[in-house]
């Protein structure tokens, strides 16, 4: 074989661990408000959702009353059930090539040829879809393509917390993988250098903060305070006015692919929660929701706005990274003493079985 093959065969061999290894986990893959959509076809049937998670294609709908997700494949021709319709009762996803009816447990409820006939339904396990875990949490879909996911959906307080505020959720595509993306999000000292034009860093203060780092009830939790220059999500007008730098205390509470960031400051709580679904080998949604219970009457655009620039910021620098995977042998790329939140993300991705990320 030559070199380039085998290279081929490596990276396929390696893009294929990286699939397997976050199948058990929940992962965002629509918000609410897509699901409920209207998606009608030209008969004014309505559509459920198509979404793809590690390769696999999935529908999404609201099947008698709940969120229900499966394989998006029917398994007689394997037309993709995204092209189909929900039924008039609301419990089941029709094929569009057949007619096969798919309920909201699995089981195929309807085959019209084989009816008419007088024919009885197949029986047997050959004769169902398979459906996947799915929670709604934060105003997102959450899917597990395991049956047994290893953690539960990351908690997110702020959703009942009734002083605090919820700004419209963003979502975004990159062009790179899910360990680069939640990798940054934990990253604490590229402030100065990434984010200098939004005003979250400055090359001035280039210190990384120290941080304390454990692992505990599921969660890698991260804890520490940071000096920032005065901005929108830490500091009154009147701070920003006068400029400068204040300390700010962040705490993070990630699960494997899903971070929540609470910052607190003089001026409040601001938290962002960050959910990522890996839908192919370097392709990923990236999911943002936004609370805060400070100036809770002021246009949400004026937080929405600035974190998308945060996060072009973000996007712009992880989506450079080659390789774009990055794997738990903390030999393949240099470390610094600084950098204990993220080794210790990839140290800890390791005990559960990782090997690229």
């Amino acid at each position: 074989m030559t070199p380039n093959g085998l290279a081929l065969l490596e990276q396929a061999a390696r893009e294929q661990k990286y699939l397997e290894g976050w199948r058990i986990f929940y992962h965002p893959v629509a918000t609410v408000a897509e699901v409920d959509a209207a998606r009608t076809d030209e008969m004014g049937r309505q559509a459920p959702l198509g979404v793809e998670l590690l390769g696999q294609r999935l529908v999404v709908a609201r099947l008698n009353g709940e969120i229900v997700t499966m394989n998006g494949t029917c398994p007689h021709r394997s037309t993709s059930l995204a092209r189909g319709w929900v039924n008039e009762s609301c419990s089941g996803v029709i094929c569009r090539y057949h007619g096969f009816d798919w309920r909201y447990d699995g089981k195929v409820g309807a085959i019209p040829a084989l009816e008419i006939e007088g024919h009885k339904l197949p029986e047997g396990d050959i004769w169902q879809i398979k459906t996947f875990p799915t929670v709604v949490r934060g105003g997102l879909v959450w899917v597990s393509l395991s049956d047994n996911p290893i953690f539960p959906v990351i908690e997110i307080p702020e959703e009942d917390d009734p002083t605090f505020v919820f700004c419209p959720i963003s979502q975004q595509n990159w062009e790179a993988g899910i360990g680069r993306m939640v990798e940054a999000a934990l990253d604490n000292y590229h402030f100065a250098f990434t984010h200098q034009s939004t005003g979250l860093g400055h090359p001035s203060n280039p210190r990384a903060p120290k941080a304390t780092v454990k692992v505990e009830d599921g969660y890698l939790t991260i804890d520490y305070v940071i000096d920032q220059p005065v901005n929108e999500t830490t500091s009154s007008l009147e701070r920003i006015k006068q400029g400068g730098f204040e300390p700010v205390h962040y705490q993070m509470w990630a699960r494997p692919n899903a971070v929540r960031l609470l910052k607190t400051s003089s001026i409040g709580r601001y938290t962002i929660v960050v959910g990522t679904d890996p839908i192919a080998p370097l392709k990923s949604r990236f999911y943002r929701l936004l609370y805060r219970d400070f100036r809770t009457d002021e246009p949400h655009s004026i937080w929405y706005d600035l974190e998308e620039r945060i996060n072009a910021e973000d996007k712009f620098v992880v989506e450079s990274m080659r390789p774009w995977e990055l794997t738990v042998d903390l030999d393949a790329e240099l470390q610094m003493v600084m950098d204990r939140p993220t080794v210790n993300y990839r140290k800890w991705l390791a005990e559960l079985g990782l090997e690229f990320l």
